[in-house]
């Protein structure tokens, strides 16, 4: 016979797998990639002075508080775990903003920059 809670604890589960499924759907992944990759290309190619930490801080500081928020409020109730996945979708947005401003940064420097591009070429033009 069913107890008195297990309606409850149901619904918890229920909303423990819609949480997961939302860490697999969101592109949080995708975005820490992004923004390490902008961080790298402004080391390697526009020749920024950046030690690791300032490459990682950023991408990881967002992918903690986007884990952070969807994981711990899923094992508090339902009505705390609907707030953490929208919590977690502001986060993912946040980055996502966060992302597209650094590559918009990033490539201008990179397209105005002569440094990165040398073509070594011979007297007759052709590519050495």
């Amino acid at each position: 016979a069913p107890k008195f809670g297990d309606d409850i604890q149901l619904d918890l589960r229920i909303w423990k797998g819609i949480t997961l499924i939302t860490r697999n759907l969101l592109p949080v992944h995708v975005i820490c990639a992004a923004l390490q990759a902008a961080n790298v290309v402004e080391r390697d190619i526009l020749g920024k002075d950046m030690k690791l930490y300032q490459i990682l801080a950023v991408p990881v500081l967002l992918h903690g508080s986007f884990d952070f928020v969807l994981l711990f409020t899923a094992r508090q109730s339902v009505d705390a775990a609907i707030l953490g996945v929208c919590l977690s979708a502001v986060i993912m947005l946040c980055g996502l903003a966060w992302a597209a401003k650094r590559w918009e940064t990033v490539t201008k420097h990179v397209a105005s920059s002569t440094q990165w591009m040398p073509v070594p070429t011979t007297a007759g033009g052709g590519m050495v």
